[in-house]
């Protein structure tokens, strides 16, 4: 099932996909410009059960008036669902089918004006991997591209029937048109490591591919990210590994590297403190980035588009940014195994506006206005407490709403919103932490000579005086030979007792015979 939701002081549309029902979502994605919604169904029973004659389908609506123009039916449940830049067409990735031959065709690609059926082709990709997306095009939809194993084919004016251009190079791994519909198109090409020679990204004007405008070449590369910004002109590559041959970490290691589009500059991202790289992403002006990175706490910086630091933001336990639409607010969160805190900057004056708590959320998105920010905790991530999150800026919780087994969240695309003046508000103390609180230590007990010397106060300063085991002002707990005695003896234990009553009496005994010299010796003196 998928709802919408007109979110109350918000002025954007939410949809969400709860379940279960007897028309089960699953998966949902929208079109760039908002205005259709695709929506994978299975009806009869839950995609999860596993049960026989389950009918899986793509719903195409519109987003205006909800109605279903077209249902793709699909004879597997679609596990991705990637809309062109323009709307034009849905491509879907299939679930394998065991029974299915090995060289099934998963991939397909619709038109949505009419619902048909346009090609298909054999995918092994999923989302994550390199040669993800395997079908891209460009800006204007003009240029379209498709991954294979020996190189890639392209296709001209949305026909997909006749290849205009192949490219062929071995041990191709992904690539990626740039974005823009500036001429020639740029397409940049990842070759991954091979019998020592090092990996490279490079880049092509199309449909030259006899040599590059640009090239990159590094080590520790077996799957990339590419990254470019909003123009088109420079490309952030983070190549990946899947294990840390320093044993520094245990989630591999991930390098940086920038490359601009026409080949006059590329660098080595160097990066001021050791670590795990946490995320990387274009602010959406396309003059700068930024990057979270480092051991926790982590450090955020903003770069110019010659590598340089423009912002040094604090060290905080952060692992997640996400940039506003209009490029001027950003979020900076820590979430999966972090608590969730959140702060929300002016990044290019530096001013912290607003800060909240956002525990397990497994999702964050700003809405297109750049005035809210949704968080939601989905399942299958998270069986329990599933359910959705809206702060405004300022870290105000402005709508908030709980729904079991919420599989998938997101904000209606929309553009054309002002910039409207921001509102300043008065923020919570930073305390650095939690509350620090004193450690009870019984009476009697160790004391480390750190301790001793943590309690002398900073040094020059006057030590502090033993203090007396009773409260201050009041009389003393036990008066000087009295009671204190008498407790102390009940206090010790049987044999302590006697072996004490042993020794008194020696020493009675002792002390009398002295006593007896003594006056013996006193009365022969008188004689």
């Amino acid at each position: 099932m998928v709802e919408s939701i007109t979110a109350p002081k918000t002025p954007s549309t939410l949809k969400l996909s709860p379940g279960p029902s007897k028309d089960k979502a699953s998966l949902f994605e929208y079109s760039p410009d908002g205005t259709l919604l695709a929506v994978v169904a299975c009806e009869g029973a839950s995609s999860n059960t596993g049960s026989t004659g389950k009918k899986f389908s793509v719903q195409i609506s519109r987003t205006s008036s909800g109605e279903d123009i077209h249902v793709l039916n699909t004879p597997a449940e679609a596990k991705a669902l990637i809309f062109s830049p323009l709307g034009s067409f849905l491509v879907t990735l299939e679930k394998k089918n065991p029974k299915d031959n090995a060289e099934a065709k998963n991939l397909k690609l619709w038109s949505t004006s009419d619902g048909s059926l346009l090609q298909s082709w054999h995918s092994g990709s999923a989302p994550g991997d390199s040669s993800w997306p395997p079908l891209q095009w460009s800006e204007d939809e003009k240029l379209c591209g498709y991954i294979v194993n020996s190189g890639i084919l392209f296709y001209e004016n949305n026909n997909f029937k006749e290849i205009v251009h192949k490219v062929s190079m071995e041990r191709i791994r992904g690539f990626s048109i740039a974005p823009g519909k500036h001429k020639p198109y740029k397409v940049a090409v990842f070759i991954p490591e091979f019998k020592g020679s090092p990996a490279f990204v490079r880049i092509y004007d199309f449909p030259n591919f006899d040599a590059p405008v640009a090239s990159k070449s590094f080590y520790k590369a077996q799957r990339v990210q590419l990254d470019w910004n909003c123009h088109g002109s420079a490309l952030v590559i983070e190549a990946m590994t899947e294990d840390d041959q320093s044993g520094k970490s245990y989630y591999g290691e991930t390098n940086l590297y920038y490359l601009q589009s026409n080949g006059k500059f590329d660098t080595n991202i160097s990066l001021k403190k050791p670590g795990p790289i946490h995320m990387v992403r274009w602010s959406p002006t396309g003059n700068e980035f930024g990057i979270v990175y480092g051991h926790l706490p982590s450090k955020t910086t903003i770069f110019d588009l010659k590598c340089r630091p423009k912002r040094h933001l604090p060290e905080a336990a952060r692992n997640t940014i996400i940039w506003s639409p209009c490029g001027r607010l950003l979020f900076i969160g820590g979430f999966a195994t972090l608590s969730g805190d959140v702060d929300v900057w002016e990044w290019n004056a530096q001013r912290k506006v607003g800060v909240f708590k956002a525990f397990c959320s497994s999702y964050q998105e700003w809405s297109p206005d750049s005035q809210f920010i949704l968080t939601a905790i989905l399942s299958p991530r998270m069986r329990v407490d599933n359910g959705i999150k809206i702060f405004n800026y300022n870290g105000e919780l402005v709508f908030e709403q709980s729904i079991s087994d919420l599989y998938r969240v997101g904000w209606c695309p929309a553009k054309g919103f002002p910039q409207i003046p921001l509102i300043y508000k008065e923020l919570p103390t930073d305390t650095g932490g939690a509350e620090t609180k004193s450690v009870y230590t019984p009476p009697g007990a160790y004391k480390h000579p750190n301790f001793a010397r943590s309690q002398a106060g900073p040094v020059g300063s006057t030590p502090k005086k033993a203090q007396p085991d009773q409260i201050p002002g009041s009389t003393p707990k036990f008066p000087v030979g009295g009671e204190k005695a008498e407790s102390e003896e009940a206090n010790l234990s049987r044999n302590a007792r006697r072996n004490r009553a042993r020794r008194a009496k020696r020493k009675a005994k002792k002390d009398g015979e002295d006593q007896t010299s003594t006056d013996n010796q006193d009365a022969k003196d008188e004689e």
